[in-house]
């Protein structure tokens, strides 16, 4: 059950790390800096990132639990594997989101290098988080003997 709990709290932390990466790749190069981040940008913020890691939760909930289940079942816990499993995940959220898509155009839209790369930063960010969550709870709960 520690098990499952650490998972949880692994996958919110990558929820959110991937929210702020996106975040912090969108903002950027529109020239704001910390000291731009003041009043109404720090307020936004602070509603927008936990609302878009829902939305990065939701989206990622399958691809991660197969992921992590393959992970889990083969005993891969170092960062690599983790890191690669959080791309996999973003190409697989961009995949199916490229096939939910009405409009070809849009569709197209979604494979363009920008919105890819933007996923498989948020991936390999994602997936960072949760490894360093995972590793440090995991740890903290069942020491080694």
């Amino acid at each position: 059950m520690k098990r499952f709990a650490v998972a949880g709290l692994g996958y919110v932390a990558a929820a959110f790390a991937a929210s702020l990466f996106i975040h912090a790749a969108v903002f950027a190069p529109l020239g704001l800096t910390l000291d731009d981040v003041t009043g109404v940008i720090a307020g936004t913020l602070l509603v927008s990132v936990p609302f878009f890691a829902l939305i990065v939760a939701a989206t990622a909930l399958v691809p991660s639990v197969l992921a992590l289940l393959v992970l889990d079942r083969l005993a891969l816990r170092d960062w690599f594997s983790t890191l690669m499993a959080g791309a996999a995940i973003s190409f697989a959220v961009v995949g199916m989101i490229w096939a939910a898509m009405p409009d070809a155009r849009l569709g197209d839209r979604m494979l363009q290098s920008d919105v890819v790369g933007l996923a498989l930063g948020a991936g390999l960010v994602g997936g960072f988080a949760y490894w360093l969550v995972a590793n440090l709870l995991g740890a903290a709960i069942s020491p080694a003997r």
